[in-house]
């Protein structure tokens, strides 16, 4: 149980990939008994009528929304035990970025952010990736700049 919650915890500071975490979710079945315990009081919560693990598994990890969600949920789980964490603030600030890019006139799907508009390129700066994703806006979009009436 206690590697388990390391898991956990590993994964909401930074230190285990989205990969990594979401390959643990499928193999680990101590890791699914602790995130499907019924004893966790889910009222009020997202989680409601649900369990932690089967809305983990429901999540996309290949882009930044799905990310963020799992990150979120395995916060609140290990909260709802009485664990206290220190958490990475990555997931939080790239989804940030992506809502402060995207003119409020465009509704597009995070799969489709994540593929066209979000640089493949990982080693560029926060500005240089806010430049790379204004541009694609405006390559993307006729509308960049004032939106149709």
């Amino acid at each position: 149980m206690a590697d388990e919650i390391q898991i956990l915890k590993d994964f909401v500071e930074g230190k285990v990939s989205d990969y990594d975490f979401e390959q643990q979710l499928y193999i680990n079945s101590a890791l699914e008994k602790l995130l499907s315990d019924s004893a966790v009081n889910w009222y009020g919560t997202y989680l409601q009528g649900t369990t932690a693990f089967l809305y983990l598994i429901g999540q996309n990890y290949k882009n930044t929304e799905g990310r963020l969600n799992a990150h979120e949920t395995v916060q609140l789980f290990l909260n709802k035990i009485g664990i206290e964490v220190v958490t990475s603030a990555k997931h939080t600030d790239d989804y940030e970025l992506l809502l402060r890019i995207c003119p409020k006139f465009i509704d597009a799907e995070a799969d489709f952010i994540e593929k066209y508009i979000v640089p493949e390129d990982k080693t560029l700066s926060k500005a240089e990736r806010k430049q790379y994703m204004k541009q694609r806006y405006a390559e993307l979009f006729k509308y960049q700049t004032k939106p149709p009436k």
